[in-house]
């Protein structure tokens, strides 16, 4: 794996790489403004269709225009730092290491370098793609590489993280619980826009959707930790136990929901402990 990415870089182009990142390439951006335009849709459905809906709507838009001024004014305050100056900026990138130098005109006033198993999160925007370090944003030009190219980039970076993660990362940082948490309020609020169009309404559409979204976040959240035991407790056992397990399922996983629902509070508990300890170490 060897990558160069070389681009120049001002105050309009930093402004424009944070609101990128923030909207869609951030870890959870995409999927809160996705929520959120739909939840902007299904109000204004329903405000032609009763004038009662029409708060919902202004609610859900206010938020949201609120939200974007935010990613606005952040990207705004991230740019001026850089001053009236035009910097070129070089990031390699090989099997070990991601290094990244920063000049102005012909000297350098950045030169980092990072390991590989330092990264956090890589995100793939529209025009860029972002590496996330501790304390550290790089921003990859997908148009302007040297070496390499983004598509082979993004790919072997992802995978080169899922082979880095430790047990002790895995553990601490409800991974699984928190990709389960945003599938369980994607199919919620696709379920409630379904079912609040179709069903003749007692309560305000509003509220059922946001019981309904409640209600889908905290049941991924519980099978989420039945599925973490289930798998704990399989890859233990011999053969003929594996064997039966898959067998009688139903009854096998239904005890690891009980014990899913019992156990998921002092597991969050133990959890952030160990993650403290971790980090004393």
């Amino acid at each position: 794996m060897k990558y160069n990415n070389v681009y120049l870089t001002d105050k309009n182009t930093i402004r424009r790489e944070v609101m990128e990142f923030l909207i869609i390439g951030s870890k959870y951006g995409k999927i809160f403004n996705l929520i959120g335009i739909l939840f902007i849709i299904s109000s204004f459905i329903y405000m032609n269709n009763n004038s009662n809906y029409s708060i919902y709507f202004f609610v859900a838009l206010l938020l949201f225009v609120i939200n974007i001024v935010r990613i606005y004014k952040k990207a705004v305050y991230f740019s001026k730092k850089l001053e009236d100056k035009t910097l070129k900026r070089v990031i390699t990138i090989d099997d070990f290491a991601i290094s990244e130098k920063v000049y102005d005109s012909e000297k350098i006033i950045k030169d980092v370098s990072f390991q590989i198993n330092e990264v956090n999160y890589v995100g793939n925007g529209i025009k860029n793609i972002f590496i996330v370090l501790s304390g550290d944003l790089l921003v990859i030009r997908k148009d302007n590489f040297i070496e390499g190219d983004a598509v082979s980039l993004h790919k072997e970076l992802i995978s080169k993280k899922k082979t880095d993660i430790s047990s002790k990362e895995n553990f601490s940082k409800f991974h699984f619980q928190k990709i389960c948490i945003i599938v369980g309020a994607i199919f919620s609020t696709i379920l409630s826009l379904i079912f609040i169009k179709r069903i003749e309404l007692d309560e305000p559409a509003i509220s059922i959707f946001l019981k309904m979204l409640l209600s889908g976040m905290l049941f991924s959240i519980w099978i989420s930790f039945a599925i973490t035991f289930y798998v704990k407790w399989y890859v233990k056992q011999n053969k003929m136990i594996k064997i039966l397990s898959i067998v009688v399922f139903p009854i096998s996983f239904f005890v690891f929901m009980c014990i899913g629902l019992i156990k998921a509070l002092p597991y969050i508990v133990a959890s952030s402990i160990f993650d403290k300890t971790c980090e004393n170490e």
